[in-house]
């Protein structure tokens, strides 16, 4: 995961596996604890899973947010794709509604188009 590639600035480490890493029970004077503090008991908008998309064609490196859409509607987005030698395909993260369970086929508005691609749970193996 990438800093500033894989995040925007509305992401809190609790929306990407992060969250074992922060630690709540500091001083109530640190800036942002109270904020972290309520994202942890409220819970997270998004999270992140991974994404299998279907072509072989290796995909272009770079970090380039493209929207991910399920039933008509965004749900967020793929924040990058690499082509995986080990499972011979494009994968990818996306950072989604939390509420979109790992398991769907969603699409991914790429360059040439809509491309089909399955939500999985990270990590990829």
């Amino acid at each position: 995961m990438s800093v500033g590639g894989d995040t925007d600035d509305a992401t809190n480490p609790f929306e990407v596996r992060l969250g074992k890493y922060v630690d709540l029970h500091v001083a109530d004077d640190v800036v942002g604890i109270q904020a972290l503090r309520r994202i942890e008991a409220e819970g997270v908008k998004r999270h992140q899973l991974g994404l299998v998309l279907e072509g072989h064609a290796p995909a272009p490196l770079g970090f380039r947010r493209q929207d991910i859409i399920r039933n008509g509607q965004r749900i967020g987005m793929m924040t990058n794709c690499v082509w995986s030698p080990r499972l011979k395909a494009n994968i990818g993260y996306a950072l989604i509604d939390a509420g979109v369970p790992a398991g769907e086929t969603v699409q991914v508005m790429r360059d040439q188009g809509a491309v089909s691609a399955k939500l999985v749970e990270l990590p990829f193996l």
